[in-house]
């Protein structure tokens, strides 16, 4: 897990290899947390709010949306994950969807650390189609840094692994909007029109027939 590419280092979304999930609108790779957080997976045609999250056996569900998890452990304190669907043994079953078991990682009897850092940059992304023609790009600053360390306390009785990381993001998000042109504020609706952004027509309320040429009379604009 630690060598894959998730955007946001964000484990929870590792979960979509399995076969039968499905990823709904509103699902956050970067958010983390109760409050930011989304999750919104189906699992083998269960609802969004069916699953189990664990960490090390112990509930991670957040109780009051019961579709997004109270903690994300980083990707590098993981040991594995396992993702129960069906047919599950009798220690799980507390929702009707998938079962998501964390397991975290140990210390040994050996020292052993890292640390890591992952960046983003709009220079190194490609352009966005509706931002093309002012020469900008969304600004976009993504650091994700940490490390880990794990070691013995008594050799071969008692060890101890920690892990701390951060995630710092700046991005501008793009909005778009569909506006009247110069010759539609004016009334003017018979030029040519784009297909899926133009929208109807105006009618005449009064007759719910089309304007001659497709003018409103400057009479009836207020």
């Amino acid at each position: 897990m630690r060598e894959l590419p998730l955007n946001g280092r964000n484990f929870s979304h590792l979960v979509q290899l399995m076969p039968g999930v499905a990823t709904l609108e509103g699902t956050s790779a970067q958010n983390k947390g109760a409050l930011a957080g989304r999750i919104h997976l189906a699992v083998s045609g269960g609802g969004v709010t069916g699953n189990l999250w664990l960490i090390d056996g112990v509930y991670n569900n957040d109780t009051g949306s019961n579709r997004s998890i109270m903690v994300y452990p980083s990707v590098d304190a993981i040991a594995e994950m396992k993702v129960h669907r069906n047919s599950y043994g009798a220690e799980f079953g507390g929702a009707g969807g998938a079962q998501v078991n964390v397991a975290t990682r140990g210390g040994s009897d050996d020292f052993h650390g890292s640390a890591f850092y992952f960046g983003r940059d709009e220079a190194l992304g490609a352009d966005n189609y509706f931002l093309r023609s002012t020469g900008r790009k969304e600004p976009l600053q993504r650091h994700d840094f940490g490390w880990t360390l794990g070691a013995p306390i008594l050799r071969g009785k008692l060890h101890f692994f920690a892990s701390q990381e951060w995630n710092r993001e700046r991005r501008g998000v793009l909005r778009s909007g569909q506006v009247p042109t110069a010759e539609e504020r004016q009334g003017r609706f018979g030029g040519p029109g784009i297909p899926g952004c133009t929208p109807p027509r105006p009618l005449d309320p009064f007759t719910g027939r089309p304007f001659p040429g497709n003018v409103i009379p400057d009479s009836r604009l207020s």
